[in-house]
């Protein structure tokens, strides 16, 4: 494992994890906890935060094949000037939303929607955890499709390998790590910073992380050039 490759690792990782502590996610994990407490037969049984986070892996790493498989049907390369062109773009787009916390209207309350509909079919099964994850992954919050997008664009660039599918799991780790802790009993969520103003910072903290992507892809569509 390269130096390089350890650093997109941790920055997937930490990509992950803002998700988590964004203004749309962080106040619904108390909720998320108590869920799988419920769907738990015991106090003691960790299964539906184990499923949980299976769900949300699988999810990740089919949406990140997925990413990769469309850029191979359409010839994309990474040292394609125009791809870089446009990854440059989308990302600056997606920073801006993120920056701003927009997202437009009928998106939004389409994947909500979508959400509310996986939930309640989850619900009749025994391994609803594990469906509940991975709707939760597949349909992105207003507030994570920004950031699941750019990692997304990121890992298209390149064929499918065990380094797209680590660079995957790595962002499913990050993205579920509090909902991990919380649920195994490691920690509880009372000790959890509350909401406030703090989460909206995150929020444009990613944004300007997304944007510094969309900078990389510019120097690179201009050394392509």
């Amino acid at each position: 494992m390269t130096e390089l490759f350890a650093f997109k690792l941790a920055t997937v990782f930490s990509a992950g994890f803002l998700t988590s502590i964004s203004p749309c996610v962080y106040p619904t994990l108390p909720l998320t906890v108590s869920f799988l407490t419920f769907q738990a037969k015991n106090s003691s049984s960790k299964t539906p935060t184990v499923l949980f986070f299976l769900g949300q892996t699988l999810s990740y790493v089919f949406l990140g094949f997925l990413a990769v498989k469309m850029s191979e049907v359409f010839g994309f390369s990474s040292q394609s000037f125009a791809l870089n062109v446009v990854l440059a773009v989308l990302l600056g787009i997606m920073a801006v939303f993120s920056i701003v916390g927009f997202v437009p209207k009928r998106m939004a309350t389409g994947m909500g929607r979508l959400q509310k509909r996986i939930e309640m079919l989850s619900t009749v099964f025994r391994f609803a955890p594990f469906f509940i994850g991975f709707g939760a992954a597949l349909v992105a919050s207003p507030c994570t499709s920004p950031v699941l997008g750019s990692v997304l664009l990121s890992v298209s660039r390149d064929p499918w390998s065990i380094k797209t599918f680590f660079e995957m799991l790595a962002y499913a780790v990050g993205a579920s790590l509090l909902v991990l802790i919380l649920g195994l009993g490691l920690m509880r969520a009372k000790h959890l910073p509350r909401s406030g103003a703090w989460l909206h910072s995150v929020h444009r903290l990613t944004g300007v992380l997304i944007l510094t992507g969309a900078f990389y892809y510019s120097y690179r569509a201009f050394e392509l050039y």
